[in-house]
């Protein structure tokens, strides 16, 4: 086990992100093991025999991993508004409000 390791499990949070900071290569070690470590248990899970697990397992290395070979989700908002002579001033404004919902809705998703 890693000295930082350690020290993180019996010290204080103050106390670690201080020894962190001076020795921030052992941090990202740190790091980098944690990732390798979750990478290895996602790939185990890509092999489960439960169906479910496996299905959501692949999704989010595809989403993830795959995005250079195009396995990205993509929202697509489509908008249909009348034309715009025969709404009221307050059609408008509550169209630009809905617009807005959509739009504020597609920032907030990955």
């Amino acid at each position: 086990m890693d000295s930082l390791s350690f020290f993180a499990m019996t010290y204080s949070r103050q106390s670690v992100a201080e020894r962190a900071g001076r020795h921030p290569e052992k941090l990202q070690s740190i790091i980098e093991e944690n990732l390798d470590f979750a990478e290895s248990m996602l790939i185990k899970l890509m092999a489960s025999k439960n169906e479910r697990v496996q299905e959501k397992a692949v999704e989010f290395y595809l989403r993830t991993k795959g995005r250079y070979r195009d396995y990205v989700e993509r929202s697509e908002n489509s908008v249909l508004i009348k034309k715009s002579e025969s709404l009221t001033k307050e059609e408008i404004l509550k169209e630009i409000e809905r617009i807005e919902g959509i739009l504020n809705n597609s920032k907030k998703t990955p």
